[in-house]
């Protein structure tokens, strides 16, 4: 992937920024498959980077409420500010795009 590693680094800025917060875990639903609950962030960014489209998902542990999910299409020209395709649009996850991408 042309941008794999400025990629990961928005990735990693959003799986940090999240969990900032230790009530807050994230879920990560691949293409076909259930949501793994694996929460080391190697492992997310890796689950992420194994497909072409995947979706990352916030959830508050204390509530159990989902607090918003990104979904992430990779193809081979994809930019940083390309990467997220769809997000529930909340002050959350827009806050999360926003610090992110003002990293890259």
């Amino acid at each position: 992937m042309k941008h794999e590693m400025k990629c990961r680094a928005l990735i990693r800025s959003i799986l940090r920024d999240a969990r900032a917060n230790e009530s807050t875990i994230v879920l990560v639903k691949c293409e076909g498959e259930p949501l793994q609950n694996e929460q080391r962030e190697k492992s997310i960014i890796d689950a992420v980077f194994s497909v072409d489209e995947s979706q990352l998902v916030f959830i508050d542990l204390y509530t159990q409420r989902t607090l918003g999910s990104i979904s992430i299409v990779l193809e081979y020209e994809t930019t940083p500010f390309e990467l997220v395709q769809d997000f529930s649009a909340n002050a959350y996850t827009e806050t999360l795009i926003r610090k992110a991408e003002s990293k890259i």
